[in-house]
């Protein structure tokens, strides 16, 4: 299948708008890739990329071509783990495109728990901004998206949903604590807060804008960070309750407690895929594995 080589390369190509930055992803030299996209385009009949000053991009018969190069890459490999999963044995790689707020415990925990049972099947998670979902299943980069509050996007299809619950992470050290995180005690702690791009960043921001609640954000962080509060102990770390590692908790004398109603919107924890498109078997088997997870935490 010597074609699906030069599907991926002008794949690559497109994605970094480089046919340079393209040859350092894919280990070969400039010379030799610029060679195999003039071939096929000699063969097609037509340019699929505009040579500029400072990079490429698609023509618009690249972006007509590099629409059936993608399908094809994924019919091919949706077909490749299908014979697997005949042949008796999951195998396979699912790429998965992971908002920040979700990429530090949850979805590795539910990853691990799923190698356990097919260990033939690999993993690349990404962390992406909740706002590339579309772009990134549409350039077939990831498989599956899981992300707080993705934006929606006509050529995107939710197969799971469901709301999840936000704590406060604090140390015991700084007694007296709250019972219940109000209003009043984000103006009263340093935030720890995840990072910009994030569906949960942008509730909490809205939710102090609205209230105009005078906060101190000490940290931006996508992920649990127990050293920065055992260091910090007045600080205050707001997460997805999913995101709660229990033995780290205990370890670092560290306590969750809940938010008041109503300060924040309620988030929902989404997996998007490309409307249309048929997922490899290992992928639509995660996909079950993962929704099981969510609605039990």
């Amino acid at each position: 299948m010597r074609h699906l080589q030069i599907y991926r390369a002008i794949n690559a190509i497109a994605r970094h708008g480089s046919i340079r930055k393209a040859a350092s992803h894919l280990a070969i030299s400039p010379s030799a890739l610029n060679r195999q996209v003039q071939a096929i385009e000699d063969e097609l009949g037509a340019p699929l990329f505009e040579r500029l000053a400072v990079g490429v991009r698609l023509s618009v018969a690249g972006e007509i071509y590099l629409k059936l190069f993608r399908g094809h890459l994924a019919e091919v490999e949706r077909a490749s783990t299908q014979i697997a999963d005949l042949a008796g044995s999951r195998a396979g790689t699912v790429r998965i495109g992971v908002s920040s707020e979700l990429a530090g415990h949850f979805l590795p925990q539910v990853i691990a728990q799923y190698q356990a049972s097919f260990p033939g099947v690999d993993f690349v998670l990404e962390v992406i901004r909740f706002d590339e979902a579309q772009d990134r299943l549409r350039a077939f980069d990831v498989d599956l998206v899981v992300a707080v509050n993705p934006i929606a996007g006509d050529l995107l299809e939710v197969v799971f949903a469901n709301d999840a619950d936000l704590v406060a992470v604090l140390s015991e050290a700084a007694a007296p604590l709250p019972e219940v995180i109000r209003i009043s005690t984000f103006a009263e702690r340093p935030l720890i807060v995840p990072t910009g791009g994030s569906g949960l960043r942008n509730l909490i921001d809205a939710a102090i804008a609205a209230r105009q609640v005078p906060v101190r954000i000490a940290l931006e962080y996508g992920y649990f960070t127990p050293t920065f509060l055992h260091a910090m102990p007045e600080a205050m770390q707001l997460l997805l309750a999913v995101e709660v590692d229990a033995d780290l908790l205990s370890r670092h004398g560290l306590v969750t407690r809940p938010l008041a109603p109503r300060i924040l919107p309620v988030p929902s924890i989404q997996i998007v895929k490309l409307r249309g498109r048929s997922l490899p078997v290992t992928a639509t088997n995660l996909l079950a594995h993962l929704s099981r997870k969510c609605m039990q935490e």
